[in-house]
């Protein structure tokens, strides 16, 4: 199950995994497009770009990772019969 589903909100569940899948959806869109043009502006510049993104997106992790809970009662709540 993605974290998503652990942070969200029952009641928002739905519009969480939404835009959740919509982020894969314009990685797909988008990154062979600018993927393209930086590399027709230089190949190089591919991955010091690509080094940078992978450095920001670990740096966060590791600055923002211990704040993630360990375990939410969302899911045993949805689960629950009413």
């Amino acid at each position: 199950m993605p974290i998503v589903v652990e942070l969200a909100p029952v009641p928002l569940l739905a519009r969480y995994l939404s835009l959740y899948s919509l982020t894969f959806t314009l990685g797909l869109g988008l990154g062979p497009a600018l993927g393209g043009a930086l590399l027709a502006a230089s190949p190089n510049a591919v991955w010091i770009v690509g080094g940078i993104a992978a450095s920001v997106v670990g740096l966060g992790f590791v600055s923002f990772g211990h704040e993630l809970p360990a375990a939410t009662p969302a899911l045993a709540v949805a689960a629950e019969p009413e």
